[in-house]
């Protein structure tokens, strides 16, 4: 039921408005914003949204205020955060009432070839940049907030950041305890005779020595996926408490990690083949694998560095 323009004053006066915001991408990074006509942020560029009704579950209102204010109906999102909007003023210009929104911010992706409809509350809709929106005069400053701002959400998402970081330096400690005990009990086959000792020491011993290789390859390709995380979802710009992007330190870490593991793929390879030289090959192997990781990382770095600063 929509009350009318006096009993929503009322409202407006006493209590908050629940409301979801649309952060809307596509493909290249940029955000989706309409100019507003109607009252708040009146003649501002801001993001799609609007307020929940009574006894309207969120994905419903999402896909009611998509489909009305875009003209396609929104399906996937993901919670940014909860942010507070606090205007002076109301729709009626009444004195003394100010407008309070508690927004939940949804991000969201569209492609920039959807056919979208401008809605009787905007005059236009817009691709932005963030670098571009975030410099604007005429992008009011709660859709500003969504891109540098401090809700809960983040806050949250940055210490997790940097529990995760914590996590991260204790990578090389296991992956050296796993190297050290594998060579170790690879060691101590040979010395303890058992029920399976017919097949040859040598194979049981590298196929010992492999597992640990496959355990660290596990965990370098880990290290590498959690950089490409880290960058793809820190926000622009970065959030306080600062946490680094990408700090050289998980470079170094990366790179022991891949030395180890070509080391003990090496050391399996010597058993079968019993050449020695296959050690050093299998470092070889490490170097190339950590090269390999750097160029692939600082690649897509670049690319998602060049998508932000679009206009």
């Amino acid at each position: 039921m929509l009350l009318d323009d006096e009993r929503f004053l009322n409202v407006i006066d006493a209590t908050p408005l629940v409301s979801v915001d649309l952060v809307v991408r596509n493909e290249r990074g940029q955000v989706l914003l309409g100019k507003r006509i109607n009252k708040p942020a009146q003649g501002f560029w801001f993001v799609p949204g609007g307020r929940i009704r009574k006894n309207e579950p969120v994905t419903e209102a999402i896909r009611r205020i998509s489909s009305s204010e875009l003209g396609t109906s929104i399906e996937e999102v993901e919670l940014l955060g909860v942010f507070d909007h606090i205007y002076p003023g109301n729709f009626l210009d009444r004195e003394g009432i100010n407008t309070h929104y508690v927004s939940l911010g949804y991000g969201c992706r569209l492609s920039d070839l959807a056919d979208l409809t401008v809605d009787s509350q905007h005059t236009e809709l817009r691709w932005w940049g963030v670098p571009a929106l975030l410099n604007s005069d005429e992008v009011h400053g709660n859709t500003k907030a969504y891109f540098g701002g401090h809700s809960m959400k983040r806050l949250e998402l940055c210490e997790d950041f940097r529990h995760f970081n914590s996590l991260l330096w204790q990578v090389p400690s296991v992956g050296i305890a796993i190297g050290a005990g594998v060579v170790l009990a690879a060691g101590q086959i040979g010395e303890k005779p058992t029920a399976w000792t017919e097949i040859p020491v040598r194979y049981v011993q590298a196929s010992v020595l492999a597992f640990g290789a496959f355990l660290l390859l596990a965990m370098t390709m880990a290290v590498y996926k959690y950089r490409i995380f880290q960058a793809a979802f820190v926000p622009r710009p970065m959030p306080e408490p600062p946490f680094g992007q990408r700090p050289r330190a998980i470079t170094f870490l990366q790179g022991a990690l891949c030395l180890t593991t070509g080391g003990l793929a090496g050391m399996a390879g010597a058993q079968i083949g019993s050449s020695p030289p296959c050690m050093l090959v299998g470092m070889l192997a490490g170097l190339l694998l950590w090269v390999l990781f750097e160029l692939r990382a600082k690649r897509t770095f670049r690319e998602m560095d060049r998508n932000w600063r679009l206009n």
